[in-house]
């Protein structure tokens, strides 16, 4: 009777996974219509006293010295039309790098060149329409993430981007070492380092 019981049970539970998971599947071939998604980053950086025997207006400040960074960025998407898309990144910013981002060939914190204020501010980072032209072959599936809309997309396409946006955020995107905030913080090795 007890293992009736938790045959039953586990028969169960396997039917309500594969009923609540099968709608999720059918809804992952439609397109985004909009998305929202998010990211902040707090940066700490400390380093102690040195001797310097040299010290000028842009060197790094030998005296023991901390500084933080923070910034909170919004990626919101919208799907305008067929192919047509429209984003926008409203940033806020705020902190200082170690020496106010002086001192260092290889600066510490790429997060850093941005900030130097210290009362939270707000940016518009980017803002931007992408036209996608589907100009035929096979389907591929473009995963929903920040500034891409999930959907599909023919192998053989055409985009067109224009805008307010850095070079960087379409060409040279290395996998490994292009975003400070999610891959390596040292200037010199972000994008072409």
């Amino acid at each position: 009777m007890r293992a009736d019981g938790m045959r039953i049970t586990v028969a169960v539970l396997a039917a309500t996974f594969i009923a609540t998971s099968a709608p999720l599947q059918a809804n992952e071939a439609e397109p985004e219509t909009w998305s929202l998604h998010g990211q902040a980053t707090f940066v700490d950086q400390y380093h102690p006293a040195f001797r310097s025997t040299y010290r000028g207006v842009n060197s790094l400040d030998s005296g023991s010295r901390g500084n933080e960074t923070f910034d909170a960025t919004l990626f919101a998407g919208l799907r305008l039309w067929q192919g047509g898309e429209v984003y926008a990144n409203p940033e806020i910013d705020q902190g200082f790098g170690l020496s106010n981002t002086l001192g260092l060939a290889g600066f510490a914190s790429g997060e850093a060149y941005k900030v130097g204020k210290p009362a939270p501010y707000l940016r518009l980072q980017r803002v931007f329409v992408r036209q996608t032209f589907d100009l035929g072959g096979d389907a591929q599936t473009v995963d929903a993430a920040a500034n891409q809309l999930g959907g599909t997309r023919s192998a053989d396409n055409l985009i067109i981007t224009a805008g307010k946006f850095s070079v960087g955020d379409i060409f040279d995107a290395n996998g490994y070492a292009h975003d400070q905030r999610q891959d390596f913080l040292n200037w010199a090795v972000i994008d072409s380092g």
